[in-house]
């Protein structure tokens, strides 16, 4: 497989799903389109249909939601673990931590980050709603709004302060 040729598929749209040695599968990015085309590395790779809404998130409420979600994509894109290590700057070994059920490491947000992008996807905080919890200390609290302005004015004044001692 060529890189370049890969390269070329993204740009004209394309989400890379699965590939061989001549041959990209990549569906349109259109949420709602069916279609799913198998880009030969022969032939000039056609721009994917750009109008409407992109495709579905993957929306993650727990962990073992992107774990199982990661490690399917590694494997439909037939990376090995170190592929992944490598790609994304881990050390060795360290993905088989997080990848296997009932994991005994949990990555920091950076290198989920790193993982996520090593296999093509990007994390996106979109808003909805509020916890009861949230909504319950929102309610109570705004009375303290004045008293915390005042509070993080100090601590930003001090900041500054100690960021010019430090020059």
């Amino acid at each position: 497989m060529n890189q370049d040729f890969l390269k070329q598929v993204q740009d004209q749209g394309w989400i890379i799903e699965a590939a061989d040695q001549n041959m990209v599968v990549a569906p349109c990015p259109n949420k709602g389109c069916n279609v799913r085309a198998k880009l030969q590395l022969k032939n000039p790779v056609p721009a994917a249909c750009r109008s409407g809404i992109q495709i579905d998130e993957q929306i993650i409420e727990h962990f073992e939601d992107a774990r199982t979600f990661l490690k399917k994509r590694r494997e439909t894109l037939r990376f090995t673990i170190r592929d992944v290590e490598c790609i994304s700057g881990m050390a060795d070994d360290f993905l088989a931590k997080f990848e296997k059920k009932n994991p005994s490491k949990f990555p920091n947000v950076q290198t989920f980050i790193e993982w996520a992008k090593a296999l093509g996807f990007q994390v996106v905080l979109t808003p909805t709603e509020m916890t009861p919890m949230a909504l319950r200390i929102i309610a109570e609290t705004r009375h303290l709004i004045p008293a915390r302005d005042q509070m993080t004015a100090q601590h930003r004044a001090r900041r500054k302060a100690s960021d010019a001692q430090a020059l």
